[in-house]
């Protein structure tokens, strides 16, 4: 084999190495990524939803009066709902405060709710409403185009305690609705300038007819149960001896003859001794402590006593 045929081998040995060389190295990466392939986009990790019980002022309203009622009603017989006690306090922006207190704070909530009336979902915005609208923030209280707002602010504005509070719903980061972190550090002190309103709402059963009896109980002193106890005693005796005079003019005056003046009498005892029932007990519960609306359901109850002895 002469020198030139070798040379030429050598020269297309060397030719297919190169070229096996150069297709190898750009050939590596095809087995990962096609040659049409886009260019490598960065996507976002797509956000949780938000759970339907948090996703409106309305959800997260009616979620936190569920709990709250849940947990003290279980309480009241005796056992501890931890898991409702922690989706009441969940609607609670506790930032501000010690999360320790924050199953006080949900009580203080509860009880101001129901000072101010009974909550309706037409007053509070939906998810789809609230989206519709771009809400991040929504003021349930007060609202100066509800009357019973204003009525509440008038009464706290004569007794000098002013309103230092208001109950605000807002959409915190992750898209949840919760009590505003200034609503809950000031709920305390909002409850304490409205206590001594009546409910506006106390709903069924025996907690909420002693929740309205409540200031009753605590605010009433010893000695002026002792006035109301004396008044009633002293409407029974007055009564009695009523009955025990005029039984016995009834008598004599039928002795002589005049039985319809006799009868007229006796029959005017029951109706005297009722009324004089009702007066003593009127003047005895002036000295008892009452919320308004327990004062006015009384005033009505003797008016109606009186009524029905003057009309006997």
């Amino acid at each position: 084999m002469n020198s030139s045929y070798c040379y030429r081998w050598i020269l297309v040995t060397v030719g297919m190495l190169t070229c096996a060389t150069v297709y190898g190295a750009q050939a590596a990466p095809a087995t990962n990524t096609p040659a049409d392939a886009p260019p490598s986009v960065h996507v976002e990790a797509i956000p949780a939803p938000v759970p339907a019980h948090f996703d409106s002022p309305r959800a997260t309203m009616f979620t936190f009066l569920r709990a709250i009622n849940r947990s003290l009603e279980q309480e009241r017989l005796g056992t501890r709902n931890a898991a409702a006690w922690d989706t009441a306090v969940a609607c609670l922006d506790l930032t501000a405060v010690d999360r320790a207190i924050g199953p006080e704070l949900a009580e203080d909530l509860l009880a101001v709710l129901n000072l101010i009336g009974e909550v309706k979902p037409s007053q509070l915005p939906n998810a789809g409403e609230t989206q519709a609208a771009g809400l991040t923030r929504y003021r349930y209280f007060p609202r100066s185009s509800i009357e019973a707002h204003n009525e509440i602010r008038r009464k706290l504005a004569e007794s000098g305690s002013g309103l230092p509070g208001s109950i605000i719903l807002e959409r915190s980061a992750p898209g949840r609705w919760q009590f505003s972190a200034s609503t809950v550090a000031h709920i305390d002190g909002l409850y304490a300038s409205m206590q001594h309103l009546a409910p506006r709402y106390t709903g069924p059963g025996t907690g909420h007819v002693m929740g309205l009896l409540g200031p009753t109980f605590d605010q009433t002193p010893l000695w002026a149960w002792g006035v109301l106890l004396g008044a009633i005693f002293v409407g029974l005796v007055a009564g009695k001896m009523v009955q025990f005079v005029l039984a016995r003019s009834s008598h004599r005056i039928e002795a002589k003859g005049w039985r319809v003046r006799a009868t007229i009498l006796q029959d005017a005892a029951n109706p005297l001794s009722l009324a004089l029932l009702s007066v003593a007990l009127m003047l005895g519960l002036g000295f008892v402590t009452m919320q308004e609306d327990v004062r006015g359901f009384t005033n009505n109850v003797i008016a109606l006593l009186l009524t029905v002895s003057l009309g006997w």
